[in-house]
This record gives structure tokens, C-alpha cells and sequence, in this order.
């Protein structure tokens, strides 16, 4: 989010209806917002919108704390059944462009922020993760994906396909690259 001085461009806040005076700030949607609304709304977990009715609709909490607004919430996934087309279809487009997944008995998990544990909570929290093991000859394989559940269906496949590519890496025993590169 950008906090910016008055903006002829835009002139009314997209929270309230009101004229923009002074500062505001503007998300990464383009809506503009005045200042104040930074203390009264939260801010979706999914797509960091205002979660308030005249831009989002309002919004759900989620039983793990999550907050996400109605825009969001229209096209979450509630579960394995689903998401499975989802992740055939992200799997599919990853093979279409090299990643080979030998013996891949694929499990999705959606699972609660808690399940990520604690010290992945909080702004920038962990969406998803995969779960490789390494067995006592070096054998690896991956045990599944987990990724959090109701989130957006396109949130989602960006998170399959995400955990998809770390999980090859393992598989192909590309290890010890710095984080951006990975």
C-alpha cells in the first residue's frame, strides 16, 4: 500500500464515498482509501483489501483468525474434493513446460494457520508448504502439500503450482539455493 497526498485522479474513497482529503492510501487493487480507514477495517488475508461493505461486500472470519473479504470468499475452496481439479490442472501446466514428477503420489492437506505453526503466523504468513522426507538411503519422496484452506480458487493454484516447483527442486535434489532464487 502507497500513502499518498491528495490525487486529482481519484477523488472519492473507495471505503467510504467520501472526497479524499489530505492523505490516503492506495492498495494494490487501485482503490483509495482515506488514512483513517487503516485502524477501522482490517485487511483481507487473501488479497489485503479494506474488508468493509462499500468495497468488499464485507467479509468472514475464519476459525484459525483469518479475515477475508466477500470477493474473495465467492471463489474460496472449502475443500480436497474441490480443490483436486485445481491441482490436475496446475500439475498438467507445469508438465506442459518440463517438471517431471517420477512416482508422484500427490497428497493435498488444507489445513488451519495453527497447522503451520507459530512462528508462521502473523503479516506475511505461510500460505502453503510441501512435506519431503528423506529416508536412511537418501531416497526422497514427497509426502504432500499443504496449503491453507477457503482461500481464493486463484490464490490456491498459485500456491499448488508454488509448492509444486519447491517439491520438484527436492526431487531433483536442487538444494541449498538462497530463498529468492528458490
Amino acid at each position: 500500500m502507497n500513502a499518498s497526498p491528495q490525487d486529482p485522479s481519484n477523488t472519492r474513497c473507495a471505503a467510504c464515498g467520501q472526497p479524499l482529503e489530505g492523505w490516503y492510501t492506495r492498495d494494490m487493487w487501485g482503490n483509495a482509501t482515506c488514512s483513517r480507514h487503516e485502524a477501522e477495517f482490517p485487511r483481507c488475508s487473501a488479497c489485503t483489501r479494506l474488508i468493509c461493505p462499500r468495497l468488499t461486500g464485507g467479509g468472514v472470519t475464519y476459525a484459525d483468525g483469518r479475515q477475508v473479504c466477500m470477493l474473495c470468499r465467492r471463489t474460496a475452496i472449502d475443500s480436497k474434493e474441490q480443490a483436486r481439479p485445481y491441482v490436475n490442472a496446475v500439475a498438467a501446466w507445469l508438465y506442459e513446460r518440463g517438471f517431471r514428477f517420477s512416482d508422484l503420489k500427490l497428497r493435498i492437506d488444507l489445513v488451519s494457520r495453527g497447522d503451520f505453526g507459530p512462528a508462521k503466523n502473523g503479516p506475511g504468513a505461510v500460505q502453503g508448504q510441501f512435506r519431503g522426507v528423506i529416508d536412511g538411503r537418501g531416497h526422497r519422496a514427497v509426502e504432500g502439500i499443504n496449503v491453507l484452506y477457503v482461500l481464493p480458487r486463484r490464490l490456491m493454484q498459485g500456491l499448488f503450482a508454488h509448492e509444486l516447483r519447491h517439491a520438484w527442486l527436492f526431487l531433483e535434489r536442487i538444494d541449498g539455493l538462497a530463498p529468492p532464487i528458490e
